[in-house]
């Protein structure tokens, strides 16, 4: 009896190391997968240095330099991918693009208490001209402006994008 016990009991328990089959598969990295995607390591940002802004006076480059040090004058850049503005630059059109997006969620923020306090009125004995309109208007400001802070985010990312910058420079 207690064979035939012990036999159901491992039947019903199913075979052994089931848990061991149930588990995911970790992957294995070694040495050669790392030398393998070495190549590639500076596309992370890694390899990035903050740019250390426009020279100053004393370091400028000679007249003769020309065209090729033309990437924080004026031009576009000609030569590879962010050539003409580096991290210094992105950093702060990002927090300039910032203020103005603050700016704009104030001014939302500000209609919407507007509207919240024209629903709150109280009724009184007098005929109040009916508030409906007038949090039509407040609501199609507030659309107004989210539709221009998004338009300022798009732009800069856009902008960044197409000139290389790195995306870890607009935060």
């Amino acid at each position: 009896m207690k064979t035939w016990t012990i036999l159901v009991c491992l039947a019903l328990a199913g075979p052994l190391g089931a848990e061991e089959a149930e588990r995911p598969r970790v992957p294995l990295y070694t040495n050669e997968d790392l030398d393998r995607v070495r190549p590639y390591r500076d596309q992370t940002g890694v390899a990035s240095r903050p740019d250390p802004g426009p020279p100053s006076a004393g370091d400028r480059p000679p007249a003769s330099a020309g065209p090729a040090r033309r990437g924080r004058s004026g031009g576009r850049a000609t030569g590879g991918r962010g050539a003409s503005r580096g991290e210094t630059y992105w950093r702060g059109e990002a927090a300039r693009v910032r203020e103005r997006v603050r700016a704009l969620d104030d001014q939302a923020a500000d209609l919407r208490r507007r509207i919240a306090e024209k629903r709150a009125e109280p009724w009184t004995n007098r005929p109040r001209p009916p508030a409906g309109p007038a949090i039509a208007a407040l609501e199609a400001r507030i659309a107004a402006l989210a539709e221009r802070r998004r338009a300022l985010e798009n732009d800069l990312e856009d902008r960044a994008r197409r000139e290389g910058a790195l995306p870890g420079w607009l935060r």
